[in-house]
Protein backbone atom coordinates (compact mmCIF):
# COMPACT_ATOMS: atom_id res chain seq x y z
CA UNK A 1 0.00 0.00 0.00
CA UNK A 2 2.95 2.54 1.04
CA UNK A 3 4.35 1.36 -2.28
CA UNK A 4 1.45 2.46 -4.27
CA UNK A 5 0.93 5.41 -2.09
CA UNK A 6 4.56 6.57 -3.28
CA UNK A 7 4.26 6.19 -6.79
CA UNK A 8 0.91 7.99 -7.02
CA UNK A 9 2.63 11.12 -5.38
CA UNK A 10 5.37 10.97 -7.73
CA UNK A 11 2.68 11.01 -10.53
CA UNK A 12 1.00 14.25 -8.89
CA UNK A 13 4.62 15.74 -8.67
CA UNK A 14 5.02 15.07 -12.42
CA UNK A 15 2.06 15.82 -13.93
CA UNK A 16 2.17 19.26 -11.03
CA UNK A 17 5.51 20.34 -12.52
CA UNK A 18 4.44 19.82 -15.92
CA UNK A 19 1.18 21.68 -15.03
CA UNK A 20 3.46 24.91 -14.61
CA UNK A 21 5.66 24.74 -17.22
CA UNK A 22 3.01 24.48 -19.86
CA UNK A 23 1.31 27.97 -18.22
CA UNK A 24 4.66 29.41 -17.87
CA UNK A 25 5.08 28.66 -21.71
CA UNK A 26 1.74 30.66 -22.28
CA UNK A 27 3.11 33.42 -20.22
CA UNK A 28 5.79 33.57 -22.24
CA UNK A 29 4.29 33.70 -25.24
CA UNK A 30 1.37 36.32 -24.32
CA UNK A 31 4.69 38.07 -22.82
CA UNK A 32 6.34 38.17 -26.58
CA UNK A 33 2.98 39.26 -28.36
CA UNK A 34 3.24 42.54 -26.03
CA UNK A 35 6.34 43.34 -26.86
CA UNK A 36 5.65 43.06 -30.09
CA UNK A 37 9.01 40.47 -30.51
CA UNK A 38 9.44 39.55 -33.93
CA UNK A 39 8.64 36.29 -35.46
CA UNK A 40 11.76 35.70 -36.61
CA UNK A 41 13.21 36.18 -32.90
CA UNK A 42 10.61 33.37 -31.73
CA UNK A 43 11.89 30.82 -34.22
CA UNK A 44 15.28 28.56 -34.24
CA UNK A 45 13.36 27.87 -37.99
CA UNK A 46 15.91 29.34 -40.77
CA UNK A 47 12.81 30.16 -42.99
CA UNK A 48 10.94 31.86 -40.72
CA UNK A 49 13.91 33.94 -39.02
CA UNK A 50 14.52 34.86 -42.18
CA UNK A 51 11.90 37.28 -42.72
CA UNK A 52 12.15 40.89 -42.13
CA UNK A 53 10.54 42.36 -38.53
CA UNK A 54 7.91 44.57 -39.46
CA UNK A 55 7.03 45.25 -35.77
CA UNK A 56 9.87 46.77 -33.40
CA UNK A 57 9.98 50.13 -32.61
CA UNK A 58 7.41 50.85 -35.68
CA UNK A 59 10.29 49.57 -37.51
CA UNK A 60 12.95 52.34 -36.50
CA UNK A 61 14.95 48.81 -35.27
CA UNK A 62 14.84 45.78 -38.23
CA UNK A 63 16.18 42.87 -37.87
CA UNK A 64 16.59 40.36 -40.30
CA UNK A 65 17.93 36.81 -39.67
CA UNK A 66 19.32 35.24 -43.01
CA UNK A 67 21.91 32.41 -43.83
CA UNK A 68 23.35 32.42 -40.50
CA UNK A 69 23.50 36.25 -40.01
CA UNK A 70 20.96 38.32 -37.54
CA UNK A 71 21.52 42.01 -39.04
CA UNK A 72 19.85 44.20 -36.88
CA UNK A 73 19.46 47.95 -38.50
CA UNK A 74 18.89 51.13 -37.15
CA UNK A 75 16.18 52.46 -39.45
CA UNK A 76 15.52 56.39 -38.86
CA UNK A 77 18.02 58.06 -41.52
CA UNK A 78 15.75 61.39 -41.65
CA UNK A 79 17.32 62.15 -37.49
CA UNK A 80 20.62 60.25 -38.57
CA UNK A 81 19.71 57.36 -37.04
CA UNK A 82 18.98 58.71 -33.33
CA UNK A 83 18.42 56.64 -30.82
CA UNK A 84 15.10 56.74 -28.75
CA UNK A 85 14.38 54.73 -25.67
CA UNK A 86 12.27 52.49 -28.12
CA UNK A 87 15.33 51.86 -30.11
CA UNK A 88 17.78 50.90 -27.19
CA UNK A 89 14.61 48.48 -26.22
CA UNK A 90 14.90 47.18 -30.06
CA UNK A 91 18.68 46.69 -29.95
CA UNK A 92 18.35 45.10 -26.56
CA UNK A 93 15.85 42.36 -27.71
CA UNK A 94 17.23 41.64 -30.94
CA UNK A 95 20.94 41.02 -29.52
CA UNK A 96 19.75 39.12 -26.67
CA UNK A 97 17.72 36.60 -28.27
CA UNK A 98 20.61 35.70 -30.49
CA UNK A 99 22.17 33.37 -27.88
CA UNK A 100 18.72 31.13 -27.83
CA UNK A 101 18.58 31.40 -32.00
CA UNK A 102 20.04 27.93 -33.91
CA UNK A 103 19.99 30.22 -36.80
CA UNK A 104 21.71 32.98 -35.64
CA UNK A 105 26.54 32.35 -35.89
CA UNK A 106 27.19 35.82 -35.82
CA UNK A 107 25.17 39.35 -35.14
CA UNK A 108 25.60 42.32 -36.91
CA UNK A 109 24.46 46.35 -36.50
CA UNK A 110 24.33 48.93 -38.76
CA UNK A 111 22.56 51.88 -39.68
CA UNK A 112 20.11 52.67 -42.77
CA UNK A 113 21.40 56.06 -44.56
CA UNK A 114 24.38 58.30 -44.23
CA UNK A 115 25.00 57.72 -40.84
CA UNK A 116 25.33 54.89 -38.16
CA UNK A 117 24.02 56.72 -35.39
CA UNK A 118 24.12 59.97 -33.98
CA UNK A 119 24.04 58.95 -30.69
CA UNK A 120 21.17 59.03 -28.20
CA UNK A 121 17.96 61.32 -29.08
CA UNK A 122 18.03 64.46 -27.03
CA UNK A 123 14.75 66.28 -28.83
CA UNK A 124 11.93 66.61 -26.19
CA UNK A 125 9.19 64.00 -26.76
CA UNK A 126 5.66 64.14 -25.82
CA UNK A 127 5.22 63.27 -22.31
CA UNK A 128 1.57 61.79 -20.90
CA UNK A 129 -0.19 63.69 -18.15
CA UNK A 130 -0.06 62.71 -15.20
CA UNK A 131 -0.90 63.69 -11.38
CA UNK A 132 1.88 65.56 -8.90
CA UNK A 133 2.64 62.72 -6.82
CA UNK A 134 3.41 60.37 -10.06
CA UNK A 135 5.03 63.25 -11.35
CA UNK A 136 7.03 63.59 -7.86
CA UNK A 137 7.81 59.86 -8.19
CA UNK A 138 9.06 59.94 -11.77
CA UNK A 139 11.70 62.71 -11.18
CA UNK A 140 13.20 61.01 -8.32
CA UNK A 141 13.07 57.89 -10.14
CA UNK A 142 14.64 59.28 -13.44
CA UNK A 143 18.75 59.02 -12.34
CA UNK A 144 18.08 55.12 -11.32
CA UNK A 145 16.21 54.77 -14.27
CA UNK A 146 18.99 55.85 -16.82
CA UNK A 147 21.34 54.11 -14.82
CA UNK A 148 19.33 50.95 -15.87
CA UNK A 149 18.92 51.44 -19.23
CA UNK A 150 22.42 52.13 -19.67
CA UNK A 151 23.06 48.56 -17.80
CA UNK A 152 20.67 46.48 -19.36
CA UNK A 153 21.63 48.04 -22.90
CA UNK A 154 25.28 47.34 -21.94
CA UNK A 155 24.71 43.95 -20.61
CA UNK A 156 22.67 42.73 -23.78
CA UNK A 157 26.87 43.31 -25.37
CA UNK A 158 28.43 41.44 -22.68
CA UNK A 159 26.33 38.25 -22.75
CA UNK A 160 26.07 37.68 -26.16
CA UNK A 161 27.66 34.56 -26.56
CA UNK A 162 28.12 34.84 -30.18
CA UNK A 163 30.22 37.34 -32.15
CA UNK A 164 29.31 40.99 -32.66
CA UNK A 165 30.25 43.06 -35.88
CA UNK A 166 29.93 46.76 -35.95
CA UNK A 167 29.20 48.08 -39.82
CA UNK A 168 29.85 51.69 -39.37
CA UNK A 169 28.55 53.23 -42.64
CA UNK A 170 28.87 56.90 -41.62
CA UNK A 171 29.31 58.74 -38.63
CA UNK A 172 28.88 57.85 -35.41
CA UNK A 173 28.54 59.70 -32.13
CA UNK A 174 28.49 59.20 -28.31
CA UNK A 175 26.93 55.84 -27.36
CA UNK A 176 27.15 54.89 -30.82
CA UNK A 177 31.41 55.41 -30.52
CA UNK A 178 31.30 54.14 -27.09
CA UNK A 179 28.90 50.52 -27.68
CA UNK A 180 31.96 49.54 -30.45
CA UNK A 181 34.28 48.25 -27.72
CA UNK A 182 32.56 45.93 -26.77
CA UNK A 183 32.64 44.65 -30.57
CA UNK A 184 34.50 41.95 -31.99
CA UNK A 185 34.92 43.01 -35.04
CA UNK A 186 34.20 46.83 -36.32
CA UNK A 187 34.51 47.49 -40.02
CA UNK A 188 34.05 50.84 -41.47
CA UNK A 189 33.42 52.97 -44.33
CA UNK A 190 35.96 55.78 -44.67
CA UNK A 191 33.37 58.04 -44.80
CA UNK A 192 32.60 57.36 -41.11
CA UNK A 193 33.89 59.79 -37.82
CA UNK A 194 34.13 58.26 -34.56
CA UNK A 195 33.07 61.57 -32.27
CA UNK A 196 32.08 61.59 -28.28
CA UNK A 197 30.50 65.02 -26.87
CA UNK A 198 30.64 64.11 -23.00
CA UNK A 199 32.68 66.30 -21.23
CA UNK A 200 30.85 68.70 -23.57
CA UNK A 201 27.52 68.33 -22.12
CA UNK A 202 28.52 67.64 -18.50
CA UNK A 203 27.80 63.97 -19.08
CA UNK A 204 30.24 61.48 -18.10
CA UNK A 205 31.66 58.63 -20.73
CA UNK A 206 29.73 55.53 -20.38
CA UNK A 207 29.55 51.54 -22.22
CA UNK A 208 32.52 51.13 -19.94
CA UNK A 209 34.27 52.98 -22.66
CA UNK A 210 36.71 54.31 -20.05
CA UNK A 211 38.20 50.80 -19.79
CA UNK A 212 37.98 49.47 -23.31
CA UNK A 213 38.86 52.42 -25.07
CA UNK A 214 42.54 52.69 -22.77
CA UNK A 215 43.06 48.90 -23.76
CA UNK A 216 42.15 49.18 -26.96
CA UNK A 217 43.75 52.79 -28.01
CA UNK A 218 46.56 53.51 -25.33
CA UNK A 219 45.29 56.27 -22.88
CA UNK A 220 46.26 59.36 -24.59
CA UNK A 221 44.25 58.69 -27.55
CA UNK A 222 41.05 57.57 -25.58
CA UNK A 223 41.26 60.86 -23.46
CA UNK A 224 41.39 62.60 -26.61
CA UNK A 225 37.98 60.87 -27.79
CA UNK A 226 36.58 61.00 -24.45
CA UNK A 227 37.63 64.00 -22.59
CA UNK A 228 38.85 66.19 -24.99
CA UNK A 229 35.64 65.90 -27.58
CA UNK A 230 38.49 65.50 -30.36
CA UNK A 231 36.85 63.89 -33.67
CA UNK A 232 38.31 60.51 -35.24
CA UNK A 233 38.31 59.79 -38.66
CA UNK A 234 38.36 56.03 -39.60
CA UNK A 235 41.51 56.02 -40.84
CA UNK A 236 42.59 57.50 -37.46
CA UNK A 237 40.38 54.80 -35.46
CA UNK A 238 41.68 51.84 -37.59
CA UNK A 239 45.50 53.49 -36.41
CA UNK A 240 44.27 52.97 -32.96
CA UNK A 241 42.28 49.77 -32.84
CA UNK A 242 38.77 50.36 -33.18
CA UNK A 243 38.46 49.01 -36.40
CA UNK A 244 39.27 46.46 -38.21
CA UNK A 245 39.30 47.42 -41.60
CA UNK A 246 38.42 50.64 -43.57
CA UNK A 247 36.19 50.42 -46.55
CA UNK A 248 35.81 52.30 -49.24
CA UNK A 249 32.18 53.60 -49.11
CA UNK A 250 30.94 52.98 -52.51
CA UNK A 251 32.42 49.45 -51.67
CA UNK A 252 31.13 49.40 -47.95
CA UNK A 253 27.59 47.47 -48.50
CA UNK A 254 29.34 44.60 -51.16
CA UNK A 255 32.28 43.86 -49.05
CA UNK A 256 30.64 43.87 -45.59
CA UNK A 257 28.31 41.84 -46.82
CA UNK A 258 30.55 39.28 -48.32
CA UNK A 259 32.35 39.24 -44.85
CA UNK A 260 29.16 38.27 -43.71
CA UNK A 261 28.21 35.35 -45.82
CA UNK A 262 31.60 33.97 -44.90
CA UNK A 263 31.15 34.12 -41.26
CA UNK A 264 27.64 32.82 -40.89
CA UNK A 265 28.87 29.74 -42.21
CA UNK A 266 31.71 28.92 -39.71
CA UNK A 267 31.15 26.51 -37.28
CA UNK A 268 29.05 28.25 -34.20
CA UNK A 269 30.60 26.31 -31.33
CA UNK A 270 34.06 27.36 -32.46
CA UNK A 271 33.13 31.00 -32.46
CA UNK A 272 31.42 30.86 -29.02
CA UNK A 273 34.16 28.87 -27.14
CA UNK A 274 36.86 31.00 -28.98
CA UNK A 275 34.75 34.19 -27.64
CA UNK A 276 34.32 33.01 -24.23
CA UNK A 277 38.63 32.25 -24.01
CA UNK A 278 39.22 35.91 -25.37
CA UNK A 279 36.67 37.96 -23.68
CA UNK A 280 35.26 35.96 -20.70
CA UNK A 281 37.41 37.07 -18.12
CA UNK A 282 36.43 40.49 -18.54
CA UNK A 283 32.64 40.05 -18.18
CA UNK A 284 32.25 41.52 -14.20
CA UNK A 285 35.07 44.15 -14.65
CA UNK A 286 33.36 45.61 -17.16
CA UNK A 287 30.41 45.44 -15.56
CA UNK A 288 31.46 47.17 -12.62
CA UNK A 289 33.44 49.79 -14.59
CA UNK A 290 30.11 50.95 -16.19
CA UNK A 291 28.18 51.16 -12.95
CA UNK A 292 30.63 53.26 -11.61
CA UNK A 293 30.78 55.31 -14.78
CA UNK A 294 27.39 55.73 -13.79
CA UNK A 295 27.54 57.09 -10.57
CA UNK A 296 29.24 59.88 -11.90
CA UNK A 297 26.19 60.92 -14.02
CA UNK A 298 24.79 64.63 -13.14
CA UNK A 299 21.68 64.80 -13.84
CA UNK A 300 21.14 68.48 -13.46
CA UNK A 301 24.32 69.30 -14.79
CA UNK A 302 23.30 67.46 -17.40
CA UNK A 303 20.34 68.94 -17.97
CA UNK A 304 21.45 72.65 -17.92
CA UNK A 305 24.00 72.08 -20.79
CA UNK A 306 21.48 69.65 -22.55
CA UNK A 307 18.82 72.82 -22.55
CA UNK A 308 21.82 75.20 -23.53
CA UNK A 309 22.78 73.05 -26.55
CA UNK A 310 18.79 72.86 -27.58
CA UNK A 311 18.51 77.36 -27.30
CA UNK A 312 21.28 77.22 -29.38
CA UNK A 313 20.25 75.40 -31.87
CA UNK A 314 16.64 76.69 -32.12
CA UNK A 315 18.44 79.86 -32.89
CA UNK A 316 20.74 78.56 -35.46
CA UNK A 317 17.56 77.45 -36.90
CA UNK A 318 15.93 80.31 -37.36
CA UNK A 319 19.01 82.41 -38.83
CA UNK A 320 18.20 83.39 -42.60
CA UNK A 321 20.40 81.16 -44.71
Amino acid sequence: MSLCRNILDRRMAIFGRATMLLKQTAADTRTCKQMQIPSCLLSTSSAKSSQTDKNVTANEVQIIVKDGVRQIILNRPDKKNALTPEMFKGIFVGVSAANNDDATVVVSLTGMGDYFTSGMDMMPRPKPVVNQSELNSKQENKEDRRGRRFSKFLLCFLDCKKPLIGLVNGPTVGVGVTMLGLFDAVYASDAATFHTSFTKFGLPPEMASTYTFPRIMGYSKASKLLMFNQKMTANEAYQSGLVSRVIPHQQFNQKTKALLQEYGQLPVKSLMYSKELVRGRQRELISEVSETEQSFFDPELAKKVIMQFMAKRNQDSTKPA
